[in-house]
């Protein structure tokens, strides 16, 4: 019998850049919490946060053990 594997949920946690200096980050947090999670951001890191964004559009693929992809857009804005 084949079982299908459990959901998995994603959040984002995301700060803005200051005035163009590159301060913006962003950090994704996965339920339920394994070590065999792929993160693959657009900016080519492969961890659980990005740093010393500047603003504009990023995208984050979150992928399980068992091959299933989730992928999310955001905004890194300037406030500025």
């Amino acid at each position: 019998m084949l079982t299908e594997p459990d959901d998995f949920y994603v959040s984002l946690d995301i700060s803005n850049d200051t005035c163009g200096r590159g301060v913006g980050d962003a950090s994704v947090f996965i339920t339920p919490q394994f070590n065999n999670y792929s993160i693959s951001w657009s900016n080519g890191e492969m961890s659980n946060a990005i740093y010393s964004l500047n603003n504009g559009i990023y995208d984050v693929i979150v992928t399980d053990p068992y091959n299933c992809s989730k992928s999310y857009s955001f905004e890194i804005g300037d406030i500025g």
